[in-house]
């Protein structure tokens, strides 16, 4: 058309090309800079000229790319695809293009390895002292009867881990209803817990209350446990390094366990939470408790939270304490 309107007019402008084939004038344009170029090629005509690949490896990656691939990705799992690129191409001098490494990850083992949100580890987890703590407590607790451990955390029951959630967009009006949320909900309510496998011992006992934590209340919480026999003569208390369990108030709670009610504690090495199972359970609360509908008609809906928690961990069962502890390796079955 360009051509036979440049026959009829050498003058003919970019606005009437764009008026005769119907297009705008920046295509028209842009189309006219491609034909003066010589790039614009008439798809009647058949172009004998077989694809142009950009290197060996374009297409496929053998065995021993597969392996510089797997050992990059072994040094640092956070590499982009172009760097996964540019290294083979270093290593090897053959070009794979992203999408050939993507789709190599994605299909080639048993395992997608696809992008995945990455767990933050602290620096200090893996320290020389605490590596020596670590090993030191798998020497004592490998040689405790799990039925006598007994696991102890502190939960807050936050409003972004329960209200925080998705909501569908309306299909017809494109609205997203905001949902009300009371803005004192953060951490009004505390949890202290205990767990066990012990079937002459309830699985899980709790003391839920308003505010938060602090040494004093921690082992009122720990003595009003033995008093109620969820902790027993014999038992082994786990739990973790936090300040109110062992400063001020507790300090000398481990020695009146021991020497009162032959209870002994045991405190998990530094950044260890996935040694102890009432982390799982923790969780399995906050997964229940997200497919409950928490509303409530007089903004309250801390109080409706507080009860679908204390509904759930009084439902918790030996059963589902004993598969938390088997996750966190404390049973060889």
């Amino acid at each position: 058309m360009y051509a036979r309107l440049l026959e009829a007019d050498p003058r003919t402008s970019t606005r009437a090309v764009a008026r005769a084939g119907r297009v705008s004038q920046w295509f028209a344009t842009k189309v006219i800079a491609e034909i003066n170029a010589g790039h614009l090629v008439d798809p009647k005509q058949k172009v004998g000229q077989q694809h142009v690949r950009r290197g060996a490896g374009a297409k496929t990656i053998s065995d021993e790319d597969g392996e510089i691939l797997l050992a990059m990705r072994r040094e640092n799992n956070r590499l982009t695809l172009g760097s996964y690129s540019v290294g083979l191409y270093n290593a090897t001098g053959k070009y794979v293009s992203r999408s050939v490494i993507c789709k190599w990850f994605l299909t080639k083992h048993a395992v997608r390895g696809a992008l995945r949100v990455l767990s933050q580890v602290p620096i200090d987890k893996y320290s020389p002292d605490n590596c020596l703590r670590l090993m030191e407590y798998v020497d004592i607790i490998t040689q405790i009867d799990p039925m006598r451990l007994k696991f102890c955390d502190e939960k807050h029951l936050k409003g972004r881990e329960l209200f925080s959630r998705k909501g569908r967009r309306d299909p017809q009006t494109g609205i997203i209803e905001p949902v009300c949320v009371p803005s004192d909900f953060r951490n009004t309510y505390t949890i202290i817990g205990v767990c066990g496998v012990a079937s002459e011992t309830v699985p899980f006992d709790y003391i839920l209350h308003e505010g938060t934590n602090d040494a004093a209340i921690f082992s009122d919480v720990i003595l009003m446990m033995v008093a109620d026999e969820t902790l027993v003569s014999g038992d082994v208390l786990v739990m973790d390094n936090a300040a109110i369990h062992h400063y001020h108030e507790s300090s000398a709670l481990e020695d009146v366990l021991w020497n009162d009610f032959d209870i002994a504690i045991i405190f998990l090495p530094t950044r260890a939470p996935e040694l102890n199972p009432i982390e799982l359970l923790w969780n399995i609360m906050v997964q229940r408790m997200k497919i409950i509908d928490l509303t409530s008609p007089d903004g309250q809906q801390r109080h409706v939270a507080a009860t679908a928690a204390a509904a759930i961990m009084d439902s918790f069962t030996h059963y589902d304490v004993a598969k938390c502890y088997w996750k966190c390796h404390y049973f060889g079955y």
